[in-house]
């Protein structure tokens, strides 16, 4: 009997810290950061604010490159003016860590990189 009752709790136990790690898994994986505006269309000497949300520490790029700038590649805001006339599209994203941490058993700490995009239509004159 006491065999049993051992097997039952350690079966139960594993089960709740099963649940446990698969809802931080499931959580952490549908974190992303949300750029704000999502789609904006840009002129040669337009510029855009993009703002980013759900996180801290954001770091900025653009893809492909030579097309505009960036006021900064660091914040929660950034500005972003064309420096091409050519019709093309480019990708602004915001990227950020989010630590996830233990419960008071498990002090295990992890840095979750996530990230948010946004599209930069460039037209031409």
């Amino acid at each position: 009997m006491k065999t049993l009752c051992s097997i039952f709790l350690v079966t139960t136990v594993a089960a709740v810290l099963f649940a446990m790690v698969g809802c931080e898994t499931d959580s952490a994986s549908e974190a992303t950061i949300s750029v704000s505006p999502s789609h904006v269309e840009l002129y040669m000497g337009g510029s855009q604010e993009f703002t980013a949300k759900r996180a801290s520490g954001y770091k900025w790029s653009v893809s492909p490159v030579g097309f505009g700038v960036l006021s900064s590649s660091s914040g929660s805001r950034v500005i972003y003016t064309s420096t091409a006339n050519v019709a093309t599209t480019v990708v602004i994203t915001a990227q950020a860590s989010l630590i996830s941490r233990g419960t008071e058993s498990n002090e295990t700490t992890t840095a979750i990189q996530i990230e948010g995009f946004g599209l930069i239509t460039h037209l031409s004159n």
